[in-house]
């Protein structure tokens, strides 16, 4: 599976011997001259790790890292520097980073880092949790295993339930394909194709359920994402006092 990392910061130099050495790890890179310009980028693409070079931004690289932690939250976040201040890089992993880097270290060292936080962020298999699950119009219940859109409850199969509860527990993050694989029970366990099957029956259930504001992206090779379009979740719904009046 391939992911995408972006780097903010940096000079040119290493930030180009980072993305040459994150190839080698089947990890496409990107690179932001600007936290603005990183912001940007994130808003149109999912990415799966941040590199902040925190020399790059000085005495402004934590609200970099907190900014960066408050939009993309979950994907991890590495920070190099060349302080070797304790407390500074507390500072940095107390804004949203999960490890520092001290330079000099090699952009190889970097990359098979994030390689490795980057599965342990992906294969981690998070429990559904047994409260309500909202999202837009849709109403998930754990407990019951019931499906409400509108106030008015719906039929899934198991593998549709449990297919959507792991989506809507995390929206607007990656789920990546492993992840849907171990989760579903029985057959859906083995490799393949499997939960792309399940992901394309949960896009027709959506469609034929008219359920608004709610889509399911696609991170070719990598997972997939249900995303909320919130002009769009509320269903139209006739207020019961008005339909007794009008009766």
């Amino acid at each position: 599976m391939s992911y995408l990392c972006l780097v903010l910061g940096g000079q040119a130099s290493l930030s180009d011997a980072i993305v040459q050495s994150l190839r080698g790890f089947d990890i496409k890179a990107h690179v932001a001259a600007t936290c603005e310009q990183a912001m940007a980028m994130a808003a149109q693409w999912h990415f799966d790790a941040f590199v902040v070079d925190a020399d790059a931004f000085g005495l402004t690289a934590c609200s970099v890292v907190n900014r960066v932690h408050a939009q993309v939250a979950g994907a991890p976040i590495v920070v190099l520097t060349s302080e070797r201040d304790e407390r500074s890089q507390l500072a940095s992993l107390e804004s949203g980073a999960v490890d520092v880097l001290t330079k000099p270290t090699s952009a190889y060292f970097v990359a098979a880092k994030l390689r490795r936080l980057i599965d342990l962020l992906h294969h981690a298999i998070e429990p559904v949790p047994g409260e309500d699950i909202v999202v837009g119009a849709l109403t998930l219940q754990p407990r019951t295993g019931c499906a409400l859109v509108g106030g008015r409850q719906l039929d899934l199969t198991v593998h549709q339930f449990e297919l959507l509860c792991l989506l809507a527990s995390r929206p607007g993050r990656m789920v990546a394909r492993e992840t849907i694989s171990h989760v579903l029970r029985g057959p859906a366990k083995s490799v393949g194709r499997s939960p792309d099957v399940h992901v394309y029956r949960i896009r027709k259930w959506l469609r034929d359920h008219a359920v608004p504001g709610l889509r399911i992206e696609t991170g070719h090779g990598r997972g997939y994402c249900l995303v909320v379009d919130a002009a769009e979740s509320v269903p139209d719904r006739v207020p019961e006092s008005v339909v007794e009046q009008a009766a």
